[in-house]
């Protein structure tokens, strides 16, 4: 805190002690005023002083742990590189030479550039549970949050990343120190809040002693040992696919002294290790020359080798979506295999013979997946888990037959149903019988359902839309809503307006692999049924006969014209709702804005046809916002979807799109209850697929207008006044009763404290 205005605090209360003396009855209303008024104010000037960051000099510094009382060594942060030439964030007995020497440069603010002085490298981004990288080309920030200051008037501080959250679990954290224990360790992203080896401390180093360190560092050697690292990983991988186990026709024995050679030299130069002369390393980096001369890499080949087999004895000949209709592309690869296998076996290559075999390769796989039958955008499609027939029949391992506890998967199709459990544990599926059920699908779970249990099977046809690239979408008939995955392994796949987009390759027998990614193009991995509970979830596995592979079968029924894909959610009367997906949006019930703020008005204007484009955020309202009651049930409200697909949400007037969780700071507001809610300080979290206000010029209650028509909206207390019923007092301190925000509304126009808010009723 700022000494002169902790000094100005401890006047002003020892002036204010006057009121406890023997003349209180000389004391005047004026003079108890001022001595509030001065306690007061000289108090939030305390707490306005506070700094949360330690802001040091720019400089050289040791980054030492001040947790701890060590005793057998002065810990502190160093730059390690391993041997793979990756180049980590580690602690250990601090030593004066460039690896525990760090400069710090500040870049505006609390902000600080902080690199190692050995290879100028800063940390890479701060991820939970792992350990920190650094490289030179990293742009990254830290800030030194004040901790405390210990008994010899040391700063201790918490580390994090600029960008991170001041109360998350981003922060420099040193492993193998928990009850002050180990001598060392590695530097992970981890708690705000956890052990001592989370607190460090900024030890300058001067000028000169810096100098000093840097001008005893030998770069050239550091330099030197680090490519001879770097050296040993990359020619040890090779080597070891030279070598192939040893046989008299590996690429090794075809390379004769000069594999030997370069043998013979990475033994010599790891002796040297850190020493290494520089008549050893120009050795090492003649012998590696010449061994990358003749040296060619058939991993790339002998992986289209593999997928060309296995795809190409899997063409199967049928009518469904992943079969073929002639065998002449497979017929093709496999004479092409039978030239490669050869040619790989004799282990003499050259550069030229290998990339013609991995350039063919490709491209008969490419034509033999073309030439795969294909999903129809104009068709409605089932799809399912194999067989056990199919299984025996392709001798593959029965994935799909269930446990004793848990539903079989053999032969079922994905569909919209429920997963109950009897007393004994034992898991089944339960049929849903109605498309036009008075129930909300949205984010439900899809299962794996034999066709003979099904009540209502549209809740197991699913449309194909390609929205380019090889993308498609994929839409349930009953509800309307798209499959969309949640995340990557071990993921649910539930049904949403919010679409993954999939692209969908054979894999051969009929079967069909779906490769799952956001609608940006982030991988989500791919579709795969869990044994357990029989459920679509997303994970790595992607192969003929296995979890991740599936029938597409054709129906034969076509999507007629006027298919509306409808779908519904449970809405409260008056509440005020924010929404925003990468398709276009179609309220049938109840109505949908755009929003314009101006001060603390906000104008809703109704969308032109109640649709919201993709990627446009809106604002929905089932009837305007004094209609609202807390205590009212939701009912049920209808939307329709369409196929186009933003990548990226948009802004629209005053609305900011969002499709992931995220979080949102001050200067904006949330959709809350009849209202909004302004946000006065830190970040505040904000849904998927929702909204948030912004252009706000302050805090204060905010009015929603539509056509013309006023209401007041509710502060950014609005939870605190919501709360249950408690006391209700007029500005000057009468109480009125008890009650909330619902209850205070039918007051007459003031400015009342409720639940300890103020709230203004206009």
């Amino acid at each position: 805190y700022g000494v002169d205005e902790v000094a100005a605090f401890e006047a002003a209360v020892a002036a204010a002690a006057a009121c406890d003396s023997e003349d209180t009855d000389a004391l005047t209303v004026e003079q108890l005023t001022k001595w509030k008024e001065d306690m007061e104010s000289t108090y939030q000037a305390v707490m306005d002083s506070y700094k949360a960051q330690v802001t040091p000099d720019d400089g050289y510094y040791y980054i030492k742990l001040g947790g701890y009382d060590f005793t057998s060594v002065d810990a502190a942060m160093w730059a390690y590189t391993d041997s793979t030439n990756t180049c980590y964030a580690a602690w250990g007995d601090c030593q004066a030479n460039a690896y525990f020497l760090w400069k710090l440069t500040n870049k505006g603010g609390t902000d600080y550039d902080v690199r190692n002085l050995t290879n100028n490298s800063t940390f890479n981004d701060i991820n939970f549970y792992n350990k920190i990288t650094m490289s030179e080309e990293s742009d990254v920030l830290v800030d030194f949050d004040y901790l405390e200051t210990n008994s010899d008037g040391e700063y201790l501080v918490k580390i994090r990343q600029s960008t991170a959250d001041a109360d998350g679990d981003t922060f420099f954290w040193a492993s193998s120190t928990s009850s002050g224990s180990g001598t060392s360790g590695w530097v992970f992203g981890w708690y705000s809040i956890y052990d001592n080896g989370a607190e460090w401390k900024l030890v300058p180093v001067s000028d000169e002693d810096a100098q000093a360190i840097i001008d005893s560092f030998d770069y050239d050697q550091f330099n030197r040992y680090i490519s001879t690292i770097q050296i040993n990983y990359d020619a040890t991988a090779m080597m070891e696919i030279a070598y192939d186990g040893g046989s008299a026709t590996s690429q090794a024995v075809a390379m004769g002294d000069i594999y030997s050679e370069l043998e013979s030299q990475l033994t010599l130069a790891l002796a040297e290790g850190e020493n290494i002369t520089e008549e050893t390393y120009n050795a090492l980096v003649a012998a590696y020359d010449a061994f990358l001369a003749v040296y060619v890499d058939p991993t790339e080949m002998r992986s289209l080798l593999s997928t060309a087999t296995d795809l190409a004895n899997g063409v199967v000949i049928g009518t469904n979506p992943g079969w073929w209709t002639s065998t002449s592309p497979a017929d093709e690869i496999k004479v092409t295999v039978e030239n490669a296998t050869a040619y790989d076996a004799a282990g003499v290559y050259t550069v030229e013979e290998t990339a013609n075999y991995i350039e063919t390769l490709e491209s008969q796989i490419e034509a033999l997946n073309d030439a795969a039958i294909k999903v129809q955008p104009n068709k409605w499609y089932e799809i399912r888990h194999s067989t056990e027939e199919e299984a025996t029949e392709h001798g593959w391992s029965n994935y799909g037959s269930g446990t004793d506890e848990y539903p079989a998967m053999n032969g079922k199709y994905i569909s919209v149903c429920e997963i109950t459990s009897d007393a004994d544990g034992v898991y089944s599926m339960e049929s849903l019988t109605s498309g036009d059920a008075e129930e909300p699908f949205l984010n439900h779970n899809l299962y794996f359902q034999a066709k003979e249990d099904m009540q209502y099977e549209d809740f197991a046809k699913f449309r194909f839309i390609n929205v380019g690239d090889s993308a498609y979408m994929i839409q349930n008939k009953a509800t309307g809503l798209f499959l969309k995955s949640t995340g990557t392994e071990y993921e649910d796949v539930v049904l949403s307006p919010h679409p993954s987009l999939f692209v969908i390759t054979p894999q051969g027998y009929g079967e069909s692999i779906f490769a799952a990614e956001t609608v940006e193009g982030v991988s989500h991995l791919y579709l795969y049924g869990w044994y357990n509970q029989a459920r679509l979830i997303t994970w790595t596995s992607h192969y003929a006969g296995g979890d991740g592979a599936f029938y597409i079968e054709d129906i034969d029924e076509t999507i007629p014209d006027d298919y509306e894909a409808k779908f519904n959610m449970s809405a409260v009367i008056g509440k005020v709702y924010t929404f925003c997906y990468p398709v276009p949006v179609t309220a049938v019930d109840g109505d949908m804005y755009g929003a314009e703020v101006e001060g603390t008005t906000v104008t809703l204007s109704k969308l032109d046809g109640n649709t919201a484009q993709a990627g446009e955020p809106f604002i929905y309202m089932d009837g305007i916002p004094e209609d609202y009651d807390e205590t009212q049930d939701e009912e049920m409200v209808a939307f329709t979807l369409g196929t186009e697909v933003a990548s990226e949400p948009l802004t629209s007037g005053s609305l900011v799109g969002n499709y992931y969780d995220s979080n949102v700071g001050p200067g904006n507001a949330l959709a809350q209850d009849n209202g909004f809610w302004v946000i006065t300080n830190g970040l505040q979290y904000l849904e998927a697929n929702t909204a948030y206000l912004t252009g706000l010029e302050s805090t204060d209650d905010l009015t929603i207008v539509i056509s013309d028509e006023a209401f007041d909206s509710v502060d950014q207390a609005i939870a605190t006044v919501s709360k249950e019923n408690g006391n209700i007092y007029s500005i000057d301190g009468k109480f009125i009763g008890k009650g909330n925000l619902h209850s205070v509304r039918s007051l007459a126009r003031g400015i009342y404290i409720v639940n300890g808010v103020k709230v203004v009723v206009k």
